[in-house]
């Protein structure tokens, strides 16, 4: 068994049943390393950092059990996935902004959401990572979607879909995964109408447009390709690739 593959059984020992089906995930990239687990929140306590060699944050001490517990997997598998790129599974401190801050010479992006959480790290200078999960959104949920975080032109192409919850989910979730990417890079806040799906997603993959610039760092017009895959009832997006030229 290689270092990376003990490390990520390890975590399923030690966490004694709050981190489970921790896994190494295909993302189609040659440069970049993913781990996707599920978490059991009603199995999370506080100890569990020590024996997971997980800082835990002071602001954390107000924090209600959720959100511990969805730190504590996030910071797990990003660990994870720091050690199967063959680096150590160095910590992952967190900024004003509450993005992950990496080790020098990496980047990546943590995501966690009912039950599941994943991260992509790579070592690549110069690359956008952004990874997202989300629950298949339906009533209410799914009505703010296409209220919310889509435009004219991708509810058309939504609503032709014989799965308009499915394919709606996935574009909330990809635009979630490009402001993931697109921050770190340009440190600018932007909206769901900063993109729009381009075209009808293929089997795999879906591209989204900018569709207006950010702060001069990537232009509008710019498309970004972000895989996705559906999980039982939830769907996993993500973007590795390097940063646009202005």
């Amino acid at each position: 068994m290689t270092p990376s593959a003990q490390h990520l059984s390890s975590l399923e020992t030690l966490s004694d049943g709050f981190l489970m089906d921790v896994r190494t995930m295909d993302i189609g990239s040659a440069t970049a390393s993913a781990v996707i687990a599920r978490f059991d929140e009603s199995r999370f306590a506080d100890g569990l950092f020590t024996t997971l060699d997980v800082d835990r944050p002071d602001r954390l001490d107000r924090a209600i059990e959720k959100r511990k517990a969805e730190y504590l997997a996030g910071r797990a598998v990003a660990m994870a996935a720091l050690a199967s790129t063959g680096h150590a599974p160095t910590q992952i401190a967190t900024g004003s902004n509450r993005e992950p801050i990496w080790p020098a010479g990496m980047a990546g992006s943590i995501t966690h959401s009912k039950g599941r959480c994943a991260a992509i790290v790579t070592d690549q200078p110069g690359t956008l990572v952004g990874v997202d999960i989300e629950d298949i959104a339906e009533g209410s949920s799914l009505d703010a979607i296409f209220k919310v975080a889509l435009q004219p032109e991708e509810t058309r192409l939504i609503r032709e879909s014989d799965a308009q919850a499915l394919m709606a989910t996935i574009v909330f979730s990809a635009k979630e995964t490009l402001y993931k990417a697109l921050f770190p890079a340009v440190q600018q806040f932007f909206g769901f109408n900063h993109a729009e799906l381009h075209r009808v997603p293929g089997e795999t993959v879906l591209r989204l447009r900018l569709t207006k610039p950010l702060k001069n760092t990537v232009t509008a017009g710019t498309v970004f390709d972000i895989g996705y895959r559906q999980l039982d009832r939830s769907v996993i997006t993500w973007l590795v690739t390097p940063v646009p030229a202005g």
